[in-house]
């Protein structure tokens, strides 16, 4: 019978690696500011192509199969994090964005997240536990985290220069910030479409789905498991 303990300890196992995130809010209050400081970003440095950030329940889907522990405060391949530390080129990109724009105030504003332009969508979840962060500059200790997406990465060419909404291929939101896709072709609730990106070819988005691998996983100790303990008993 140790056999079969042995894989009662390998399940506890995997089931104890249940992610931190209690629940993710649609804060629309904060979905507003976010939207707000986007404006104001487009219009102070020129980026012509911010598009309209919108909740997502597909970003939720993210956060959760990614964000498992407090050492997961960190970007991924289609999502970034809000107030963790970014590449140190980007800083260089977004200073290159400003020169093509004529920006000539005598501050010396640094790339953030909510002004990569080719985001569409937010959340902000809540943790179980409050977590010691990274952040420029620091460390914050919060029980809140707060994701951006599809995009894990920001390229020279993703910063367009020109008055905010002048280069949105699927046209303008009622704000004056570009509207993700094409009306009535969907919406992030709803359908898997969004615009072309390296995360998003052709418009079909890219999810990493290790929650998928892990439950397919689980299935397969649980019916290794069931077999053993059946047959020791042979």
């Amino acid at each position: 019978m140790k056999l079969p303990i042995f894989i009662i300890v390998l399940l506890s196992a995997e089931l104890s690696k249940a992610d931190i995130i209690a629940s993710c809010d649609k804060d629309d209050f904060q979905l507003d500011g976010q939207i707000s400081s986007r404006i104001t970003y487009a219009s102070v440095y020129k980026i012509a192509n911010m598009y309209e950030v919108k909740h997502d329940p597909r970003l939720e889907k993210i956060a959760r199969e990614n964000f498992k522990s407090c050492s997961d405060y960190k970007h991924g391949k289609n999502f970034r994090v809000l107030g963790a530390p970014h590449e140190k080129e980007y800083d260089a990109i977004f200073k290159k964005h400003l020169k093509a724009a004529n920006y000539t105030d005598l501050d010396d504003p640094k790339y953030q997240e909510a002004l990569h332009p080719l985001q569409y969508s937010f959340i902000i979840c809540r943790l179980k536990v409050n977590c010691s962060m990274p952040v420029e500059g620091g460390t914050l200790k919060s029980n809140t985290v707060a994701f951006y997406g599809p995009q894990g990465t920001l390229s020279p060419s993703d910063l367009k220069v020109g008055p905010p909404g002048s280069q949105c291929p699927y046209g303008k939101a009622e704000r004056g910030l570009c509207i993700a896709w094409p009306r009535g072709a969907g919406s992030s609730t709803d359908s898997k479409t969004g615009p072309p990106s390296a995360q998003c070819p052709n418009g079909e988005c890219i999810a990493e789905s290790k929650s998928g691998q892990r439950r397919d996983g689980m299935e397969a100790m649980i019916y290794v498991f069931f077999l053993i303990a059946s047959l020791s008993f042979v």
